[in-house]
C-alpha cells in the first residue's frame, strides 16, 4: 500500500509514486477509475489534509502534485479532465477544512488549495468565477488566521498563487490580497513568522512583472523591518530591500539612511554583507567617503571592510587623505590596525 510508505520515503520516491498514479488514472475508465479516484486520490486527500501530522500530511501531497497538480495545465484533453476530477474531489473536503477547528488541519487546507489553485468548473462560466471566488476568500480568512503559522503559510501560498496567475484573478481582489500582505501582515505584531513571511512573499511577487504598479504603491512602508527585533525579519526585508532596487522603476523600500544605520548596528552579517553590497559601488567613491567618515564612520567601516584591507587602505589614505582618516572617530583607524596583515616570522 503506497498511503503506509508514505511517512518514510524519499521527495524522489513519492514524485514516482504520483507518477504511477497519474498513468494508472489516464488509461482507466468506468467502475476502476471511479474506485481510483475515489479509494485512492480520495485517501490521499483525506491523509494530506486530516493527518495531524503535518509532514506526513506534505508528503501525501507531494504525490498529489506529481500526480494531478502538475498536470492541470496540460494540453489535449488532459489538463481539463484533471480540473474536472480536482473540483469533484477537493471540493467537498478543502473548504469545510480551511474553517475547521483544529490548525493543523487548516494549515493542511491551506498547502492543498495553494497547490491545486486554481479549481475550476470549466463547463460553466457562472459556477467557474463562484468557485474561484470562494477559494480567494477562503484564502483571505487564512490570512487572519488565530494560528501565526497559518497566517504565515495563507501569506506565502497567497504571494504563490497571485505571481502565477495574476492575469486571471479580478483587479480589485487582487489590490487587496496585495495590500494585506503588505500592509498587515508585514506588521504583524504578534508573530515574526509572519512579519517574514509577509516580505519572503512581496519578494515572490515582483518575480511578476504585471504586479510591479501595485506593489510600486504598496510596499513603500516595509522598510521599517530593517530595524525589527528578529533576525529572519531583517534577512527577508534586506533580501527585499535588494531584489526591489534591481528592478526598473520600482521605489526604494528603503532609505540610504536606513541601510546605513542597518550597515552600522545590526549585528546580523547576513545583513551587513547584502546591505554592504548594496552601498558599495555608490558609497565608496572619493566624494561620498569623505562625508560617510564623519558623519558614520562605523557603516564606512563595514563598506570598507567589504573590499579588503589593502583595497580600502588605499583608497583611504590615497584618494581620500591621511588628515580626514585621523580626524573621524577612532574606529576607522582601530580597524586599519585590527585587519592589518600580520607579518610572519622568517622560517629557517
Amino acid at each position: 500500500c503506497v498511503k503506509a510508505q508514505i511517512p518514510n520515503a524519499s521527495s524522489a520516491e513519492l514524485g514516482w509514486y504520483g507518477d504511477v498514479m497519474f498513468r494508472a488514472w489516464r488509461t482507466s475508465s468506468g467502475a476502476d477509475l471511479l474506485t481510483l479516484e475515489s479509494w485512492v486520490f480520495g485517501d490521499l486527500l483525506d491523509c494530506a489534509v486530516l493527518t495531524a501530522d503535518v509532514k506526513v500530511a506534505a508528503k501525501a501531497l507531494q504525490v498529489l502534485d506529481a500526480a494531478l497538480h502538475k498536470h492541470k495545465l496540460a494540453s489535449s484533453g488532459i489538463g481539463k479532465a484533471v480540473d474536472e476530477t480536482l473540483h469533484r474531489l477537493y471540493e467537498p473536503v478543502v473548504f469545510g477544512s480551511a474553517t475547521a477547528a483544529n490548525a493543523s488541519v487548516r494549515l493542511n487546507a491551506c498547502r492543498v488549495m495553494v497547490s491545486s489553485f486554481p479549481l475550476r468548473v470549466l463547463d460553466d462560466a457562472d459556477a467557474d468565477a463562484q468557485i474561484l471566488q470562494q477559494q480567494l476568500h477562503a484564502m483571505a480568512k487564512l490570512m487572519a488566521d488565530g494560528c501565526p503559522q497559518v497566517r504565515a503559510e495563507a501569506c506565502r501560498g497567497c504571494a504563490r498563487m497571485l505571481e502565477k496567475f495574476w492575469e486571471l484573478l479580478p483587479a480589485r481582489v487582487v489590490g487587496v490580497l496585495v495590500g494585506r500582505i503588505a500592509d498587515d501582515l508585514s506588521a504583524d505584531a504578534a508573530s515574526p513568522l509572519v512579519r517574514s513571511a509577509a516580505l519572503e512573499g512581496l519578494k515572490v511577487l515582483l518575480g511578476q512583472p504585471l504586479a510591479h504598479a501595485v506593489l510600486g504603491r504598496a510596499i513603500g512602508s516595509v522598510g521599517v523591518a530593517l530595524g525589527d527585533a528578529s533576525r529572519g525579519v531583517r534577512r527577508a526585508c534586506v533580501d527585499l530591500v535588494v531584489a526591489a532596487r534591481q528592478i526598473r522603476g520600482m521605489p526604494d523600500i528603503a532609505t540610504d539612511v536606513q541601510l546605513l544605520e542597518s550597515l552600522a548596528t545590526d549585528p546580523d552579517e547576513h545583513v551587513r554583507r547584502k546591505v554592504g553590497e548594496l552601498l558599495r559601488t555608490q558609497l565608496l567613491r572619493p566624494d561620498k567617503l569623505s562625508d560617510l567618515l564623519r558623519r558614520q564612520p562605523g557603516a564606512a567601516v563595514e563598506l570598507l571592510r567589504g573590499i579588503g584591507f589593502d583595497a580600502a587602505r588605499e583608497l583611504l589614505l590615497d584618494e581620500v587623505g591621511e588628515d580626514v582618516v585621523v580626524k573621524v572617530d577612532g574606529s576607522v583607524e582601530a580597524w586599519l590596525r585590527k585587519d592589518a596583515p600580520q607579518a610572519q616570522p622568517l622560517s629557517c
